[in-house]
């Protein structure tokens, strides 16, 4: 599938979850990545960029859903898509 153009709203960023990250990422998808360790999540969007990608992360409690409702705002309002690719991940 092509889903060049997309926006991709991975949540849990570690394992699993980075490499959805990069792998939507390489395809040229912009990805916000969600997550409660900033460190992980920064470092995994810091690599998106490096290889010239688009992504952003937001530090959250996934177990809260104000915060993932905040999460999905964040991504439309600062990635501006029409389309929003939910990934859900859990190491």
């Amino acid at each position: 599938m092509d889903f060049t153009g997309k926006m991709a709203l991975i949540i849990g960023d570690g394992g699993i979850g980075r490499s959805a990250t990069l792998g939507f990422a390489a395809g040229d998808v912009r990805v916000m990545a969600v997550d409660h360790d900033e460190a992980a999540g920064e470092a995994s969007v810091g690599g998106v960029r490096q290889q010239g990608g688009e992504a952003l992360f937001n530090r959250a409690d996934v177990s809260r859903a104000a915060e993932v409702q905040h999460d999905v705002q964040a991504t439309l309002g600062c990635l501006g898509a029409d389309r929003l690719l939910l990934q859900q991940c859990r190491d």
